[in-house]
């Protein structure tokens, strides 16, 4: 597994180092490499508003050992610039930086690369959303089930009042944490995506939907990129209906 950044241009000669259709062919035509996922980034932006050079980023996996050396002869991209990626998970880790949809990346005030700007010879979604997904295995008892829709937002502390009272009894503190932290968690969500409602405060019930929306399509990761994926197949399905 290897990772790879390079920019299009030398920023004081002008020299061209990469030439985007060889970097291509490259990567098509060696049958070492098995998969490959990269992504122009041509919209990012320094602190002080500058733009960065644009440049390309992406990571590959081998089908058998070889070395940087070895690879940056196909692809074109200078050895010292293609760095091997070691560890479990730090393939798809990669590979959702290629967006930079993670929460992280998103505090710094990076670009969100859509889905469909990246290049890739594989389901490079259906990898990140495997690694990332948490467990399917949903405890059956009633409690722990209050318990995840509490912090999910698929019920209210109210709806649980009326429909368990005897469990919100027992367990009403810690309860109500569980939906304050959600309430928190939504809340920021939906101001980073400057989701309002009419009275000018965070819209959560909003952000409870695409995640109800998420849910459904399979959508994996945290709640910020559930929801960022579930208004983007909204709006999707929303100029399907207009065409």
């Amino acid at each position: 597994m290897m990772k790879f950044t390079t920019r299009l241009i030398h920023p004081k000669t002008g020299a061209v180092l990469l030439n985007v259709d060889e970097f291509e062919h490259g990567l098509d035509q060696h049958k070492s490499i098995k998969e490959y996922a990269w992504v122009l980034q041509d919209k990012d932006r320094h602190p002080d508003g500058t733009p960065v050079a644009t440049h390309v980023q992406g990571a590959l996996r081998l089908q058998d050992a070889r070395n940087p050396h070895q690879v940056s002869s196909w692809i074109g991209i200078a050895e010292r610039l293609i760095i091997p990626l070691k560890g479990r998970g730090a393939f798809p880790t990669y590979l959702r930086y290629l967006t930079h949809e993670a929460p992280s990346e998103q505090a710094k005030g990076k670009h969100r690369y859509d889905d469909s700007e990246v290049h890739a010879n594989f389901d490079w979604r259906a990898v990140i959303d495997a690694h990332f997904a948490r467990s399917r295995e949903q405890p059956v008892d009633t409690q722990s089930q209050i318990k995840l829709d509490l912090l999910h937002g698929r019920t209210s502390l109210a709806r649980v009042r009326e429909q368990n009272p005897l469990i919100y009894a027992d367990h009403h503190p810690k309860f109500k944490k569980l939906e304050d932290d959600w309430r928190v968690t939504a809340r920021g969500v939906a101001l980073r995506f400057d989701f309002l409602n009419a009275a000018g405060n965070p819209d959560i019930h909003r952000i409870a939907a695409l995640k109800s929306l998420a849910d459904q399509l399979g959508f994996q990761g945290t709640l910020e990129e559930q929801c960022w994926r579930a208004a983007q197949s909204q709006a999707g399905a929303a100029a399907k209906a207009r065409a």
